[in-house]
């Protein structure tokens, strides 16, 4: 079986062409170098990071959520790894916690796709899994934590 290596280099949000130093013509890689150290493992791997963890803390609940700009979609191995992630806090959920207020129960709300048509809610077309929806809809939606006027609908990669 041949396993094709993922490319690691910044690419132009247009073209998609590889980003090139001005100075000494070396392409810019993404990551940490940590990052890089472990794509060059030579584990049979799929490495992801998960954007954000949006703590609501006053109210003892969470979500992650994963950015795509540019109307970017997710790879296969991305929404695989994302939507274990997903099944297992949901499994998990709710669940008392020790946090800064002591023992509470905190409840995780579900993985949410986040894809701009640009680069942020500013500049075009808010997409939240897979739904149109306005900036309003996107502040109301992070505020609460509920989903298109649903409370705590509980989401994943698919």
């Amino acid at each position: 079986m041949s396993r094709s290596r993922a490319r690691y280099n910044k690419t132009c949000n247009t073209c998609g062409t590889d980003l090139i130093c001005p100075n000494c013509g070396v392409p810019s890689s993404t990551g940490t170098p940590f990052s890089a150290w472990l794509r060059n493992t030579n584990f049979q791997v799929s490495i992801h990071d998960i954007d954000y963890v949006w703590h609501n803390y006053a109210e003892n609940w969470f979500m992650t959520l994963e950015e795509k700009t540019h109307g970017a979609p997710q790879s296969q191995s991305q929404k695989e790894t994302q939507g274990i992630i997903f099944q297992m806090l949901r499994s998990a959920s709710p669940r008392l916690c020790l946090t800064r207020n002591g023992w509470n129960t905190t409840t995780y709300r579900g993985h949410h796709l986040i894809v701009f048509e640009n680069t942020n809610p500013d500049d075009g077309a808010i997409y939240l899994d897979n739904t149109e929806i306005t900036k309003d809809e996107l502040l109301e939606f992070l505020r609460t934590g509920a989903h298109h006027g649903t409370e705590n609908k509980k989401q994943s990669t698919e």
